[in-house]
């Protein structure tokens, strides 16, 4: 599996206050989106987290940890285990340890980047809550390959930082609340082999 396959990989960037975002976003999905979801969460290097069990009770998707040369699937959400790097290669994802002269996270900028560069224009980067500008770099790439962009709206989120960095120096395709989120993102998913274009939807994310 690779760039070209036939479904969606949806990233979802997260750090302060995402939490409730992230549950907002997947519990309004439908049963079997279509898609594989990987959720990139600033995590403390040595927290013991319970991520996956809040996200399974917010999700029908199968939820696990994501670990290396773990291929990617429709309708799983794999999860970034704290204190770890993840990108994706030919369709399996690949963990190591985050360096610890990594003192700014930018966890989410190293997985979109290669979810861009893996399945360009069937790649979606989603920014929730959060402090920081982790993630503008990564919704750079993801645009220059084709895919698309959404961010949490400012005014939604607990913690701007991260939303506003991407509204202030870029332009997503959508800027959403997380439950306008996961019906754009469900209509997107529904439609995508029938030639759908980000500017069919572009009404509902102002």
């Amino acid at each position: 599996m690779n760039q070209r396959s036939d479904f969606y990989v949806v990233g979802i960037g997260l750090s302060a206050g995402g939490i409730s975002a992230l549950t907002d976003l997947l519990s309004n999905l439908p049963q079997s989106p279509g898609a594989a979801f990987v959720v990139i969460s600033h995590l403390p290097k040595e927290a013991k987290s319970h991520l996956d069990k809040v996200v399974a009770r917010a999700t029908s998707l199968q939820v696990s940890w994501g670990k290396t040369g773990q291929r990617l699937e429709p309708n799983h959400c794999y999860l970034l285990p704290a204190g770890m790097l993840m990108t994706v290669h030919q369709g399996k994802l690949h963990v190591e340890p985050r360096p610890n002269d990594h003192v700014i996270n930018r966890t989410i900028d190293i997985f979109f980047s290669s979810l861009a560069q893996q399945f360009e224009q069937r790649s979606i980067g989603i920014i929730l809550s959060g402090t920081g500008e982790d993630g503008l770099k990564g919704v750079y790439a993801i645009e220059e390959h084709g895919g698309i962009v959404m961010v949490q709206k400012p005014e939604s989120a607990t913690f701007d930082g991260m939303p506003f960095s991407i509204v202030a120096k870029d332009h997503p395709d959508f800027i959403l609340t997380p439950v306008e989120m996961s019906h754009a993102l469900n209509m997107f998913l529904k439609v995508k082999k029938g030639g759908w274009q980000p500017s069919s939807l572009k009404t509902a994310s102002r």
